[in-house]
């Protein structure tokens, strides 16, 4: 077997540019967890609205109006999948929106149960 310490393949490249784990599967996801908690938190927490459904589009996707009449893009997370059948026009909806981007949001739940 070759030295992982010292033979490394000169295609593989981690995050930051400098040599990755060697091929060894357990490792490498290892090194991509020591990746991953280098990364910053989120700046800013979601903004947390409520809107109403006014049209209904495909693959859980809703347009949805916030209380300034602001139309926006609303998805239903897979784990909210069983609110489908539940979601249908002028029903109401908790909304969380990144400060970062106003034009599209994640349906949190209904507006008339317990918010999360």
């Amino acid at each position: 077997m070759w030295d992982s310490a010292i033979v490394r393949p000169a295609s593989s490249r981690s995050f930051d540019g400098r040599n990755a784990c060697p091929h060894n599967a357990r490792l490498r996801v290892e090194c991509w967890e020591r990746n991953v908690e280098r990364l910053p938190p989120m700046p800013e927490a979601p903004i947390q609205t409520v809107g109403v459904i006014r049209e209904v589009l495909p693959r859980g996707v809703y347009r949805v109006e916030l209380p300034n009449g602001k139309l926006v893009v609303g998805h239903l997370p897979r784990r909210l999948a069983v609110l489908t059948a539940q979601l249908a026009l002028t029903r109401r909806v908790h909304l969380e929106m990144t400060p970062y981007d106003f034009e599209k949001a994640r349906i949190a739940g209904l507006a008339d149960q317990a918010h999360e």
